[in-house]
């Protein structure tokens, strides 16, 4: 993968445990600009603007990431939590939290991975700059971990066991409402 090499992520290296190999990767998707205007592309074209763009959405960000723990044989779990923007805990200035206020129900994606009999909550979401508008970015340094959700989601994830059944799943919801379906 062109991809894995250009951005330092080498599934092969025989020196880095399975442990680091996610870690890095996890930093290296969490530090790809967000874009919220991607989500809602279709499964490949989301793969695609990682790779090529090196923007993504939290969709696009998280099929990628399951995509490279599922090469490296990793049980990956693809979870959809709803919420509302304005429900997130931003300090928003005025004009833009009356604008997400308007916003209609939103879904999210991240994954849960399970290694070594743990499982593993990881959202890369947010990448560092938007630290300075109030989002919360994950750390992972040397040690797997739980990483926190992006969004305060308003229920339990729905959980899907394949990237394309996730995928599905949210056209479904286009096809049924007028909801804005993606982060």
């Amino acid at each position: 993968m062109n991809w894995c090499r250009e951005n330092g992520v080498n599934l092969l290296q025989k020196d880095k445990d399975l442990e680091s190999t996610i870690i890095s990767t996890f930093k290296t998707i969490r530090d790809i600009p967000f874009e919220t205007n991607l989500a809602n592309q279709d499964f490949n074209k989301q793969l695609l603007s990682i790779m090529k763009e090196k923007r993504s959405s939290c969709s696009g960000k998280h099929y990628f990431l399951g995509l490279i723990c599922e090469i490296l044989e990793i049980k990956v779990e693809y979870l959809t939590y709803q919420f509302y923007w304005h429900k997130l805990s931003i300090k928003y200035p005025a004009s833009i939290k009356k604008l997400a206020k308007k916003m209609p129900l939103t879904y999210h994606l991240a994954i849960r991975i399970h290694i070594d009999g743990s499982k593993f909550l990881l959202d890369a979401t947010w990448d560092p700059p938007l630290k300075k508008a109030g989002f919360p970015i994950n750390e992972i340094e040397d040690k797997l971990k739980n990483s926190q959700l992006a969004v305060e989601s308003t229920e339990k994830p729905i959980i899907h066991e394949s990237a394309l059944e996730r995928y599905h799943y949210l056209e479904s919801r286009k096809i049924n409402s007028n909801i804005k379906v993606n982060c």
